[in-house]
């Protein structure tokens, strides 16, 4: 993300995590000071989603949950990070539909973690 956030001055960043530990670890881990953050107290979530869609702020961390994000649309986004598998059927599709919402002016890229070895990674079918 910190090549993809270099490359691209344009480029912002949804990432999606059920894990709010996990979602805070990366957004310290790209070590910039423009990540915005919806996993704080709900008081500050308006002024965190307003920094992202203007600009000011180029990651967004966010819950899979559908309560917290429910109907918040983020066309400002042009990359969607899976930090993990979703764990209900329909989840990632919502979160990507975050960014690929109507009045979207960008092409949306879907990027998704995984760990060998483990059930993030699709096993053959033989295998199963």
């Amino acid at each position: 993300m910190r090549e993809l956030l270099a490359a691209d001055e344009r480029a912002a960043v949804l990432v999606f995590s059920h894990f709010a530990e996990t979602a805070l670890l990366i957004g310290r881990l790209l070590e910039r000071d423009d990540v915005a953050s919806f996993l704080g107290p709900p008081a500050t979530r308006r002024e965190e989603l307003t920094r992202f869609q203007s600009g000011q702020a180029r990651v967004l961390l966010m819950p899979f949950s559908s309560q917290l994000s429910s109907g918040v649309n983020l066309t400002a986004a042009n990359h969607v990070v899976l930090a993990e598998r979703a764990v209900r059927p329909g989840e990632e599709d919502q979160a990507i539909g975050r960014a690929r919402r109507i009045g979207q002016q960008r092409q949306v890229h879907v990027w998704q973690f995984e760990a060998p070895g483990t059930r993030d990674v699709p096993q053959p079918q033989w295998m199963s």
